[in-house]
């Protein structure tokens, strides 16, 4: 979802096993070549950028230069209308993967809506587990707006995690069904100011749907992570309040930054003589990719 004001942003050729071979050989060598292309891309361990798919939607990689063996890895996924590409450049994620040492990844969703389901949640999680370059113990999942939302939404599906903890901008959920989903690490920021998915009012879906304020949504992980204590309110700067969980169950405590006056936008740490930015990117006290990965580098799958 585009804002009018920001223009900010709101990850695979199908993969389908025939049941025989196909009759012409031309057909073969095309069906192998999609197969290989679908499976390299994130079996291709070699430092860069690479493109493929993966279940029949495109997916980018970047390997750090320094990525040492099994190195980790965080999914970052896009907002509506946008795709990976636009996410990796929005977020300048694959610069913090070099600096930090950790692999990026970013899913297409070709409709440009992820849509919030059981469904796209284990796609996600079967990403995350065929990640052959990466500790799969140690893999993080992140998001803008929709993407943002897709992220709270994997969060809630039942059953074994696939991502060792959780970060968005711009759109937190919590529902029902959460209730039934085992405790999940999760950082989140959000601009107090935003006029496309309301810091205190939430969001309306297309299903009709009212998600909930930040605020609520919020404290809503924390009590479904059992945090024995918290909020702790912290000021950063001028311009950023952190509200923190922690003692929760399996170490999965909550960060959730308000960025004040902020818009829908993802935010970077400000430097001094910052250059301009871009639609979708804004400055404030702390960086959303910086705050992300200093939450993320402690954690692991539970055992």
């Amino acid at each position: 979802m585009k804002s009018i004001a920001t223009l900010a942003a709101g990850l695979l050729v199908a993969s389908c096993a025939a049941s025989s071979a196909p009759e012409d050989p031309a057909s073969a060598s095309a069906a192998t070549a999609s197969a290989a292309t679908t499976t390299s891309v994130l079996r291709d361990c070699a430092p860069g950028t690479h493109r493929g798919t993966f279940e029949g939607r495109p997916v980018r990689t970047h390997i750090p230069e320094a990525a040492g063996a099994r190195p980790p890895a965080v999914v970052v996924l896009h907002g509506a209308d946008d795709s990976g590409d636009y996410v990796a450049d929005q977020t300048k994620m694959d610069g913090t993967g070099e600096r930090e040492g950790f692999i990026t990844v970013y899913p297409t969703q070709p409709s440009g809506l992820w849509t919030l389901t059981n469904t796209s949640a284990g796609y996600l999680n079967d990403l995350a587990r065929n990640l052959a370059c990466a500790d799969t113990d140690r893999v993080y999942l992140a998001g803008f707006s929709r993407g943002s939302a897709m992220v709270f939404n994997v969060a809630c599906a039942p059953g074994p995690r696939a991502y060792a903890a959780f970060g968005g901008v711009a759109f937190p959920d919590f529902r029902p069904r959460c209730r039934a989903a085992q405790p999940a690490p999760i950082v989140y920021l959000h601009g107090d100011a935003d006029d496309t998915v309301s810091y205190s009012a939430g969001y309306r879906l297309s299903t009709g749907r009212q998600t909930l304020g930040a605020r609520t949504v919020m404290r809503k992980w924390a009590g479904h992570n059992a945090c024995r204590r918290g909020p702790d309110r912290t000021r950063i700067g001028n311009d950023v309040l952190l509200r923190s969980w922690s003692r929760c169950r399996k170490r999965a405590a909550v960060d959730f930054y308000t960025i004040l006056d902020g818009g829908h936008q993802w935010p970077f740490r400000a430097i001094p003589d910052a250059p301009l930015l871009e639609p979708g990117q804004s400055w404030s006290a702390v960086g959303a990719d910086e705050v992300m990965w200093d939450f993320f580098s402690s954690r692991t799958l539970p055992g």
